[in-house]
């Protein structure tokens, strides 16, 4: 775990870990600053305890995570589930890289990649700010001299 995720996630209320975890033991260090939910990526072993997809509602927003995700094409499982739970966000990972979209009246959030650093990847985290209604995205740069601009 990137020692930088202590102070950017000092003060935040839950840490969604949309899989690829690499571990229990980045779960308990991120559980040392606030409750996680967690979901196994296609990374981490099957036998690990975490389910393919989570629903978490957060006073009055509801939020999918789900490892794998296509925002522009949907699985259908995936589909049936927005449409019957109407969640204001859908977390992913997977692909490594930053995302963020509204798609309807829905947020798809792909905060990127927190691991250990690898070429051609620009390590980021996001905070997902939620005050009333509105959703607000702020992603953090892992990588000493870059800069992500405001979304």
């Amino acid at each position: 775990m990137d020692p930088a995720l202590e102070r950017l996630f000092a003060g935040v209320n839950q840490i969604f870990h949309a899989g690829d975890v690499g571990g229990n033991s980045v779960l308990s260090a991120l559980a040392r600053i606030a409750p996680v939910i967690a979901v196994r990526g296609n990374m981490d072993n099957p036998g690990c305890g975490l389910k393919e997809t989570e629903i978490v509602e957060l006073g009055q927003h509801k939020f999918i995570i789900q490892h794998i995700v296509r925002p522009n094409a949907l699985s259908e499982h995936l589909k049936q589930l927005i449409q019957q739970l109407q969640p204001c966000a859908v977390v992913f990972g997977h692909t490594h890289g930053e995302f963020c979209e509204r798609i309807g009246d829905v947020l798809f959030l792909n905060p990127g990649y927190a691991g250990p650093p690898k070429p051609g990847y620009m390590r980021t985290v996001a905070i997902l700010h939620c005050n009333g209604p509105s959703l607000r995205t702020e992603f953090f740069s892992l990588d000493p001299g870059m800069h992500i601009p405001p979304s």
